[in-house]
This record gives structure tokens, sequence and C-alpha cells, in this order.
């Protein structure tokens, strides 16, 4: 039997795989452009942003909209949790002012 590359000595193993993939899931990126984070799209935002596994750049057009986008994304993922993902060990999340083409 021919073994697959890059999965290792056990060859296509299923449960080794799955075992691999739950210790350390693959990173996922959601880059944001132009959004309010608005509450009316609140049940998407918060899926996508609050999964452990998606790191989330929102980017920001001025001062005045990243505020706005802050209290929006307030609203829909509150407070504490803002906190907990754009600071330290658990930072998930980063407000980057966009530049000019």
């Amino acid at each position: 039997m021919k073994k697959n590359k890059g999965l290792g000595n056990e060859g296509f193993n299923t449960k080794k795989v799955l075992e691999r993939l739950e210790k350390n899931p693959p990173k996922h990126f959601l880059y944001i452009f132009g959004h309010s984070l608005d509450v009316t799209d609140g049940d998407i935002l918060r899926d996508l942003i609050l999964n452990d596994n998606v790191y989330t750049n929102i980017y920001y057009f001025n001062e005045e909209v990243h505020a706005r986008q802050i209290v929006n994304l307030v609203k829909v993922i509150g407070q504490d949790e803002l906190i907990r993902r754009t600071g330290g060990s658990t930072r998930t999340i980063k407000f980057i002012p966009q530049q000019e083409i």
C-alpha cells in the first residue's frame, strides 16, 4: 500500500488525523473592509468572530469610523469579549487603519 506524503508514518489514518486537528485546529483569517459592524449583521458577525481559530482584521478609514466600529462591535459581542479578543495572549481581533492607495 502506498502511503500519502505529509501524513506521517501512519499514512492516512482518519482517527489520527482528526486527533491532530483537534489538538491543533487550523487558523482562519477574516478580513473586514468598509463594514460598520452594526447589529443588523450581528448574528453573522458573532458566529464568525467568536470562533477561537478565526483571526479577524478589521480595517477602518479614519478615527471616527474606528470609534463607531468599536461601539457597534461591543453591541454585537459584548465589552468583555471585545477586550479579551483585542489584547494579550487571547488576541484574535485587530483594528488596522487603511492605507491610501
